[in-house]
C-alpha cells in the first residue's frame, strides 16, 4: 500500500528530486525491488502502474545518481561499524582484566580481521593414472 507521500509532487528540492523521487530512492535501495519502492513512495496500490512506473524512475540520471549516492552512504556507514567493532575488541582484547574476556575478544577479533588460519593435514599416497588419447 502507499503511504501517501506525494504532496508537492512536483516541487523539487535542492538535490533536484521531488519528494515521490527521494522516497522512491530510499526504498529502493531498501530491497531493489523498483514495484515495491515504488508503490512505497506513491499513493497508487496499481502493480502494473507501480512496476510501469518505477522502471521509468531507475531510468533518469538523477534517480541514478541519488540511488548511488545512498549506497555509499550505507557502505560507508557499514565501513564505519566495521572500524568500531574491530576497535572495541582489541580494547577488550589488550586491556581487559579478565583473561577469559581477552582471549574471547582475540578470537572474535582475529575473525572479524579474517585472520584465522585453516590448518589442513592431509597424507595423499595415491597412484594417478593419465590416458591421452590422441587422434590423427
Amino acid at each position: 500500500m502507499g503511504t501517501g507521500r506525494t504532496n508537492n509532487a512536483s516541487v523539487k528540492g535542492p538535490d533536484g528530486l521531488t519528494q515521490l523521487q527521494r522516497t522512491f530512492c530510499e526504498e529502493y535501495i531498501k530491497h531493489f525491488n523498483a514495484t515495491e519502492a515504488y508503490m512505497a513512495a506513491s499513493t497508487t496500490e496499481n502493480r502494473t502502474s507501480a512496476r510501469t512506473m518505477g522502471h521509468k524512475l531507475l531510468q533518469k540520471p538523477e534517480i541514478k545518481r541519488e540511488i548511488e549516492r545512498l549506497q555509499k552512504m550505507m557502505y560507508e556507514a557499514q565501513f564505519v561499524n566495521f572500524e568500531r567493532i574491530a576497535s572495541e575488541l582489541s580494547n577488550i582484547a589488550f586491556h581487559s582484566d579478565s583473561e577469559a574476556n581477552r582471549l574471547k575478544a582475540l578470537s572474535l577479533l582475529q575473525k572479524q580481521l579474517g585472520l584465522e588460519k585453516t590448518i589442513v593435514n592431509a597424507d595423499i599416497n595415491q597412484t594417478v593414472e593419465i590416458k591421452v588419447d590422441i587422434e590423427d
